[in-house]
């Protein structure tokens, strides 16, 4: 793999995480705050910050067991310096993905030297899809910033180093449990358990498991300290939910997002983009490590493919899951690619990106398929963005990470120009504001939307269609905010527009649809 020539030391060590803060900016600079995942976690911290309970998280004013608080910490930490803006509040989780992309690096180099860790940082950084969830105001990114210090310290450990490195993967199984709970042992245990398949020989097995034994005491310490007290905080539902309730409900029987068990593999393609089309690691494959020349990169598929297994089986599926597996298959791609020994190595990395392209630009004929406008400019700089990564053909990484970096680029473009528009709710954000003092009503599944967008001080009322005539008599100036799934059913309105494949709708404020009526009959 050919890397950008003038980037040498310790720049050259940090190049790909200082992409991955432009990246990052980009995002944020362009695009909205995405319901429902990025207006939650935004509310939850903001009512922490609000109500100076960073105990106990709430969300519409009741107790919220959903996710540990390291993340509400950390955006509220910031916070209290910069004050509650939401630049800050997203920035905050998003810097976890430069940081993931630098402890790739580190990780890297002490499995397999620094070729391979220069190589990897610009492989990790290349994942569209690792680039996309990884700067949204999410807890993944910094869970895999976590993952990551464990393993380095699980490698350190496997060099002799045992009590730094069993006392470095503890905290971070620890942190791992604040961040999103037990999750974390998915990412760790098996690099663990698995060490005689890629540890260093010769080892003193009897000691290894007893570190790891301790780790896992390390981490049950810290995760148990804040659980525990929260739980007697929040109360004896709470603690139930909190301690029992999540893990076992996405592991044995899905309430959300639960997906077949090929979800994972259908995804590959989407989530490995553009990495998986180079005939460069493919070569690697073909001539596979011999020996144990490179036995410690075995610990990249140990973990990785433990990550995709156990979540293929786990009820509950998301994409952004198995984002910590991401860094493992970039050094491993970094390990396995054979350097091309000659020109036009990477022939598929711009028809494919010329293809999107195309497909981009039908869409925009089309905007019925995705439920918005789509404009002409993501497809032409897709197919733009194509014709420079035919001229880097020869080069494995600049070719493929111009291909990635052009593809997040065209998805920011099309926020700007209107494709998520129906994700949008600053409208209603301002709505709210407008009345900060009013009563307000939301019909629907409400998830903490409009709690930080309108900088509310103030629980939104969660009412049914069937229970807003009596809501809006005994609430006369107040608003109702109806949330439906296709056409809204109540009414009238002020204001109604599409969102998520359905409509959000403003009614008028019962006072103004009496005088209303009252003018209408005189």
């Amino acid at each position: 793999m050919n890397l950008p020539a003038g980037l040498s030391g310790r720049l050259h060590r940090i190049a790909p995480a200082l992409i991955a803060l432009g990246l990052v900016l980009i995002g944020i600079v362009s695009r909205p705050l995405i319901p429902i995942d990025e207006t939650r976690y935004l509310t939850v911290s903001w009512e922490m910050f609000q109500g100076h309970d960073w105990l106990v998280s709430h969300l519409n004013g009741q107790p919220y067991n959903d996710k540990p608080p390291l993340l509400f910490w950390l955006i509220n930490l910031v916070w209290s310096i910069t004050g509650a803006s939401e630049f800050w509040g997203r920035l905050t989780p998003a810097l976890f993905f430069p940081v993931s992309v630098w402890l790739t690096g580190v990780l890297g180099r002490e499995i397999g030297g620094s070729a391979i860790a220069d190589r990897a940082g610009y492989v990790a950084v290349g994942v569209t899809a690792f680039a996309i969830f990884g700067s949204l105001t999410m807890f993944d990114a910094l869970l895999t910033s976590v993952a990551l210090v464990g393993l380095v310290g699980l490698v350190d450990a496997s060099k002799g180093h045992l009590v730094r490195g069993f006392a470095v993967a503890g905290l971070a199984i620890g942190f791992g449990v604040l961040t999103k709970g037990p999750v974390i042992l998915i990412h760790l245990l098996p690099a663990a358990l698995l060490a005689p398949l890629w540890a260093p020989r010769p080892q003193r097995w009897t000691l290894w498991y007893a570190g790891v034994a301790a780790s896992l005491a390390i981490g049950a310490v810290i995760g148990l300290t804040w659980a525990l007290n929260a739980a007697h905080a929040g109360g004896e539902a709470y603690g139930q939910r909190l301690l029992v309730g999540q893990t076992a409900g996405r592991v044995a029987n899905a309430f959300t997002h639960k997906r077949p068990i090929w979800f994972f593999v259908a995804l590959a393609p989407v989530m490995l983009f553009p990495w998986w089309l180079s005939r460069g690691f493919w070569a690697g494959v073909l001539d596979r490590i011999r020996g144990d020349e490179r036995r410690m990169l075995r610990l990249c598929w140990i973990v990785a493919g433990a990550t995709f297994l156990i979540f293929s089986l786990i009820s509950s599926k998301q994409i952004h899951y198995v984002l910590p597996a991401i860094p493992l298959l970039a050094i491993g791609f970094a390990g396995l690619t054979v350097l091309p020994a000659e020109p036009n190595r990477e022939v598929l990395f711009a028809p494919v990106l010329a293809g999107l392209g195309v497909i981009t630009l039908a869409l925009h004929f089309m905007p019925k398929v995705v439920g918005a406008p789509v404009a002409v400019w993501p497809g032409l700089l897709l197919i733009a963005a194509a014709a420079g990564v035919w001229f880097l053909r020869a080069r494995v990484g600049p070719s493929g990470l111009a291909a990635s970096v052009a593809v997040f680029l065209a998805v920011h473009l099309a926020c700007l120009t209107g494709t998520v528009a129906p994700q949008d709710i600053a409208w209603v954000a301002r709505r709210l504001q407008s009345q900060p003092e009013a009563p307000m009503a939301v019909i629907g599944a409400y998830s903490g939307e409009f709690g930080f967008t309108a900088r509310l001080t103030k629980p939104i009322d969660e009412i049914t269609l069937a229970q807003a005539p009596v809501w809006r008599a005994t609430h006369p100036d107040g608003i109702v905010i109806e949330m439906a799934r296709r056409q809204p059913r109540g009414g009238p309105y002020t204001e109604v527009k599409p969102y998520r494949g359905g409509t959000l709708a403003i009614w008028v404020p019962m006072t103004r649809a009496l005088a209303s009526a009252d003018a209408s009959g005189s």
